[in-house]
C-alpha cells in the first residue's frame, strides 16, 4: 500500500477503486500528458494514500508535492482529521512528504509510515 515510485508504465492504468465513494484520484498534467497520479482511500475520519505514480521526470519531487497538496486540500474539504501513507521506499518522496508536514510514525520499527494531522 502507499507505494511511491517512478515508473514508465501507463499512468492511466488505475481502476475504479479511486472513482467511487470509497476513494478519489488526482492527477497532474503537462501539455495534455499525465505526469502524475495519486490515489486515496476514504477511511473513517481520515484518508489513506494508497498509490503515487510519477513518470520519469526531472521534476518528480515537484509533481509529488503538487499531488500531495491536492490531497491535503481534499482532506480539509471533507473534514478528515488525518492523512496516512505507507511507502515501500521512503528515499524517493520522503522529502516532499516532510516539506508538507507529514511526520514519520515508527509503528513497525521502520521509517515507512507517514501521517499528517489536519
Amino acid at each position: 500500500l502507499g507505494e511511491a515510485r517512478n515508473t514508465e508504465e501507463n499512468l492511466y492504468d488505475f481502476d475504479k477503486t479511486y472513482t467511487g465513494d470509497e476513494g478519489r484520484a488526482f492527477t497532474t498534467e503537462d501539455n495534455g500528458k499525465m505526469t502524475g497520479f495519486i490515489g486515496v482511500k476514504k477511511l473513517e475520519g481520515e484518508l489513506m494514500i494508497d498509490q503515487i505514480r510519477v513518470g520519469n521526470d526531472p521534476n518528480a519531487q515537484e509533481i509529488v508535492r503538487a499531488l500531495l497538496e491536492k490531497v491535503i486540500e481534499y482532506a480539509k474539504e471533507k473534514g478528515k482529521s488525518k492523512i496516512n501513507i505507507v511507502m515501500s521506499d521512503t528515499s524517493d518522496y520522503a522529502h516532499a512528504l516532510e516539506m508538507l508536514d507529514f511526520h514519520r510514525v515508527n509503528s513497525d520499527g521502520s521509517d515507512r509510515f507517514f501521517e499528517k494531522r489536519i
